[in-house]
């Protein structure tokens, strides 16, 4: 696989907050995370976790670390559905792809592996490409089907309110970024920390008890405990808009009708 696992290592740790977890859920032992993390401290020559018996944080060096290995991991994404085994060029048409970072990582990589597969197609993933064959995108409800530009909804991004530890009378609030526009004014009021980095609100939740975090729902990890509120008022519509000559292409046809099934059936 062309990239460093050992980001992967260290984006799991930061997630789970435990390096047993870690290893657990990327099926790997725990000495290996262990090593993982210290090549990584060794080699950036600074301590990006503070281990206890409890669990396992982030330091700040840490979490800036953690921002620029999303980023790497995207692009070794990105890099991985261009090339095949072995970093030979596979065959097949290569189709671009824009979408937010979420979508990339929590809802794509098992969609266009189907869809990979079935059309010998590659996919290009990136941010904020306007001119891509496929483009999704974020937006606040609209009421409507179809928007201007061509764009269809094909689903919806649902929040959870995740709290870490005791809970308080006031917690402090850690927000998603894109769901920070609809909060009301008591809640932005309580905003301690927003990103569009979901590892960095799990890590910060982690090491501030009390503290809750409006997250997608889909992003929250196994375990980690939901508040029965549904905030049904933090919903965003995931759109999606084909080129127009892509989407007249064979392949633009049958992308459009895999995966606009594929998704509502997984929103």
């Amino acid at each position: 696989m062309l990239e460093d696992n050992r980001l992967k290592v260290f984006k799991a740790v930061a997630e789970e907050g435990n390096f047993t977890r870690a290893a657990r859920s990327l099926g790997i032992t725990q000495p290996a995370v262990s090593q993982c993390i210290a090549e990584l401290e060794r080699e950036t020559g600074t301590v990006l976790v503070e281990r206890s018996r409890a669990a396992v944080r982030l330091t700040a060096e840490g979490e800036t670390f953690l921002r620029y290995a999303e980023l790497v991991l995207r692009d070794y994404g990105a890099l991985n559905a261009v090339c095949g085994a072995g970093g030979r060029l596979a065959p097949g048409k290569r189709v671009t792809v824009s979408a937010p970072s979420f979508v990339q990582e929590y809802i794509l990589p098992e969609l266009l592996s189907d869809i990979r597969t079935a059309a010998a197609a590659v996919f290009d993933l990136r941010e904020n490409a306007g001119e891509a064959d496929i483009v999704f995108s974020l937006s606040p409800v609209s009421g409507t089907l179809d928007f201007e530009g061509g764009a269809t909804l094909v689903g919806g991004i649902t929040a959870a309110a995740v709290r870490s530890g005791t809970p308080s009378a006031s917690p402090d609030l850690l927000v998603w970024a894109p769901y920070r526009p609809l909060l009301a004014p008591e809640e932005a009021a309580r905003v301690s920390f927003s990103s569009d980095s979901i590892g960095a609100l799990l890590a910060v939740l982690r090491r501030s008890p009390g503290s809750v975090a409006f997250l997608p729902l889909l992003s929250v990890p196994e375990g980690m405990p939901v508040l029965p509120d549904p905030l049904s008022r933090l919903y965003l519509e995931l759109r999606l808009r084909m080129q127009e000559g892509f989407s007249r292409s064979r392949l633009g046809v049958f992308f459009g009708e895999r995966l606009t099934a594929a998704l509502k059936r997984t929103l």
